[in-house]
């Protein structure tokens, strides 16, 4: 047992893309030798022979409550007094790339949140970095909080999510989470990202450039059942996603939430 997990946030309507992100995670040692790995769901019964295939262990929270409170279930019964930092991440989020030495050194570190990718980064706080780091005491972003790729120290998260409503799901989550993320003292994110991803399914479709990317990194085909985006909602997802990511580099992160929605 390790003092640190990573948690892949899931539940059975993904349980296709189970073994996907097994495999991934198989291609970076560093995960296994430094984290207990945890996939979450409301349900293991008909995909019990995956268990038995990798590291991975998978959390169950009931079926009768909604996603955050599955969350505060998952965090209370298997997380709290047992590790001192949780890595979460999603089940369509997969690695293409990781900063081992970078994150070796931030686990040794003494902090409350560190976020593992340049999202707290723009032009005009770049100059308050020090040795990929920037101190996130004073900076105003609605993405605080997230959950993507994001370390926690583990009875702190439990306190921040313990005064959230039950009844939200992620991306509620991620758009409210920065109300209750008032204590900012201890809390970083990097200057350059220390892993690098493809979403793989965006809106519930498989987006085809994420998909080859991530076929090329595994070096095999994925099957599945799930429908493809379609050439222009590829087009538009990515046009929106490239200028919104240019908006956030170069506009104070105090006018962002004003113009990002909720889904």
């Amino acid at each position: 047992m390790h003092s640190n997990c990573l948690v892949v946030l899931s539940n059975r309507k993904y349980s296709d893309l189970w073994r996907i992100i097994i495999e991934n995670y198989k291609s970076y040692d560093f995960f296994r030798d430094n984290f207990d790995l945890f996939i979450t769901t409301d349900s293991i019964d008909e995909f019990k022979d995956v268990c038995e295939q990798t590291d991975f262990r998978f959390l169950i929270y009931p079926t009768n409550i909604s996603w955050l409170g599955g969350l505060k279930f998952i965090v209370a019964k298997y997380l709290v007094k047992k590790y001192r930092y949780v890595l979460f991440t999603f089940d369509d989020l997969f690695i293409t790339k990781v900063e081992v030495q970078g994150i070796k050194g931030i686990l040794e570190k003494k902090f409350n949140y560190y976020k593992l990718l340049n999202t707290h980064i723009n032009i005009y706080n770049f100059s308050g970095c020090t040795s990929n780091e920037l101190n996130l005491r004073k900076i105003n972003d609605s993405y605080i909080g997230s959950l993507v790729f994001s370390i926690f120290q583990t009875d702190f998260f439990d306190k921040m999510i313990s005064q959230m409503p039950d009844n939200l799901n992620p991306w509620e989550y991620e758009f409210n989470v920065c109300n209750y993320f008032t204590e900012k003292d201890d809390s970083y994110g990097v200057q350059c990202s220390l892993i690098h991803y493809q979403n793989l399914v965006i809106k519930g479709k498989v987006d085809p450039i994420a998909k080859r990317v991530i076929e090329f990194s595994l070096g095999n085909k994925l099957q599945l059942s799930r429908e493809e985006m379609r050439f222009w909602d590829v087009v538009r997802y990515y046009t929106k996603y490239f200028l919104w990511h240019s908006f956030r580099a170069a506009v104070p992160f105090s006018v962002h939430k004003l113009f990002r929605q909720k889904y």
